[in-house]
């Protein structure tokens, strides 16, 4: 276990429930309640202003500001600014109009009556990667002239908006977009219906949800899931599922993640001191820290004895309290490999997602802000991946995918004999393990002391922080651990099954979500369209695996170097070290041999 960092904390430890809860009626799906919120909240703000308490009725209030003349406590005017940033969110990112005219007019309030400085974002977008107008428009009253577009871009490594300014240079040079396949209005409708139920439902529209919203079948599965496995019945406690959510996205320095479910964890109840640490949680969460760790970095050293030691003992795990914390970490490790790989922006209510600092030209509450800042949701990965090769096509890049598309046959290969496929993944293997991807800060991030403290405060939630992944060729030359051989222990015949039979019905939804992503295409490549993309997909995915391990023998691997250049297998090692899929196979595996040794 580290040491604990000890500088004052960038997690709201200490926000009360009261606290967290109060702007939350804005976010119902009444109109009257979200109008009594705002009269609530200008009383309110008026007596703390004043120093004088929370008035417990309307009355009392009345009576206190007719005494505020008298002074009070300036030391409330804390209670006003803890709901600034929350307020700044909801003014930007609800996706009810009239929830943001409210939060506006609470912080014109703020401003023009109280005197108080007020917020504005840092950076006015959801991804360091897609344009804002690029993304679903969050109701229909924000709907553009045209309906947003699926650009298909050669690199990742700029946000393609020559205004912006978020890498600090221009990156047109580097970022053509090849296509664009529009959707249509009812995928705009149905995206947008899903980001209003999580509006209601847990009181903000993620950025990372608003990224998805450009899949709205891939969303409507992956919500379903998550809210189950946060919500839904199970062993575990509500607000410790929230603790290993934070737990997982620590491993990966996912700053996003850890801050947003640190205000859950907390909105549920959840001991403030925890978010000091591990180390000051309870022994038995304490005890899942090592399986956290190898989940992230090396599942396949997921192992019946280290199941022994958390299913017996002193503050030992039942075998479904075992499985739903494997599912909540598998999930959020995977959810932090999704953040980094699309670029999130923190929420604007989160330390790095808003400012008190003022252009000379700056909007009130900068509701036109350009971007200022390079924070992504992820301290310590940069704000993009590495540039690609310069000097490439990436038109004929694309051209020449589709050509090695056709000379393949479009299903599984399966004719080579076994040996000379086991023979051509090793090669792919041992290949990946010479592949370095990126893994530096940017120039900005370098020279910024917050986000070195935000690293230092996530090591805090991990077991063992200079533990990370290594690769499985070289774990195979040192420890003659064999590769996981799919067809001997499946997802489908056998993962699932066993999720299934201890928390009913996650497994199937976990199968739906996975069948989902690895079939998700729009049958486009470029400018062109109606192509046949399977191969490409199923390279990616089988590389993916591959990282971890994974092997399906029925497979020729030698297709992947055909199809994936190497800035694509750099892009897919540095996001993808967090697949969920090979983290539940491992632990699964591994829970199926312990209950088998205890018959």
């Amino acid at each position: 276990m580290a040491e604990s960092y000890t500088e004052p904390s960038t997690l709201p430890i200490d926000r009360t429930v009261d606290s967290i809860s109060m702007l939350r009626s804005l976010s119902s799906r009444e109109p009257n309640v979200r109008q009594d919120t705002v009269s609530q909240c200008q009383t309110t703000f008026r007596v703390w202003y004043h120093g004088l308490g929370s008035p417990p009725t309307q009355t009392e209030s009345q009576y206190l500001d007719s005494l505020s003349l008298a002074g009070g406590d300036p030391s409330f005017r804390r209670n006003i600014e803890e709901q600034l940033p929350e307020l700044l969110r909801l003014a930007k990112a609800a996706p009810l109009a009239d929830t943001r005219e409210k939060a506006s007019e609470l912080l014109d309030f703020v401003q023009d009556s109280l005197n108080m400085r007020v917020p504005r974002p840092r950076i006015d977008r959801a991804s360091n990667f897609i344009k804002q107008c690029d993304l679903v428009p969050l109701d229909p009253t924000m709907q553009p002239q045209q309906l947003p577009r699926r650009r298909h871009y050669n690199t990742l490594n700029g946000d393609g908006d020559e205004d912006a300014g978020a890498a600090g240079e221009s990156t047109a040079g580097n970022l053509v977009a090849l296509s664009a396949h529009e959707l249509d209005q009812e995928q705009v409708e149905r995206s947008q219906a899903l980001l209003l139920e999580q509006f209601h439902e847990w009181h903000r529209c993620c950025n990372m949800f608003h990224v998805m919203a450009y899949h709205p079948d891939y969303l409507a599965i992956f919500l379903q899931f998550h809210n189950t496995l946060l919500q839904g019945n199970g062993p575990i406690g509500v607000a410790e599922r929230h603790y290993l959510a934070i737990m997982a996205a620590a491993r990966h320095r996912c700053s996003y993640l850890v801050h947003l479910h640190a205000i859950e964890f907390l909105h549920l109840s959840g001991d403030p001191e925890w978010l000091r640490g591990l180390a000051h949680a309870s022994p038995k969460m304490r005890k899942l820290g090592p399986l956290c760790r190898l989940l992230a970095h090396r599942p396949w050293d997921v192992t019946p004895a280290v199941l022994r030691s958390l299913l017996s003992g002193p503050d030992s795990y039942s075998q479904s309290e075992f499985v739903h914390a494997l599912c909540l970490l598998s999930h959020f490790i995977a959810l932090s490999g999704f953040v980094a790989g699309t670029g999130v922006r923190p929420e604007l209510d989160f330390p790095h997602g808003h400012t008190y600092q003022f252009d000379s030209g700056a909007d009130r509450f900068g509701l036109h802000a350009s971007a200022g800042g390079s924070m992504n949701g992820s301290c310590g990965v940069p704000a993009s991946p590495a540039p690609s090769s310069p000097g490439a096509d990436p038109k004929q890049r694309v051209l020449d995918l589709m050509e090695a598309m056709k000379s393949i046959d479009g299903t599984v290969e399966s004719g080579l004999p076994e040996d000379q496929l086991l023979e051509r993944f090793e090669t792919m293997e041992e290949e990946t393990a010479g592949i370095r991807f990126h893994k530096a800060a940017s120039k900005e991030q370098l020279s910024d002391s917050s986000v070195e403290q935000v690293c230092a405060e996530l090591a805090n939630f991990c077991d063992d922080p200079s533990f990370e992944y290594k690769d499985f060729h070289q774990v195979k030359q040192d420890t003659k651990c064999h590769s996981f051989r799919i067809q001997d222990y499946s997802w489908e015949e056998d993962g699932s099954c066993l999720i299934d039979r201890f928390l009913p019905a996650f497994g199937t939804e976990l199968n739906r979500r996975f069948q989902a992503c690895s079939s998700l295409t729009y049958g486009t490549m470029g400018p062109n369209q109606d192509v046949e993309t399977t191969p490409f997909r199923r390279a990616i995915w089988y590389y993916i695996l591959s990282i971890f391990g994974l092997r399906h023998d029925d497979y020729d691997y030698q297709l992947i170097n055909k199809l994936l250049n190497i800035d694509l297998k750099k892009y897919c090692k540095l996001v993808a070290c967090c697949p969920d899929q090979a983290s539940l196979l491992y632990g699964l595996r591994a829970l199926n041999s312990h209950m088998t040794e205890q018959q």
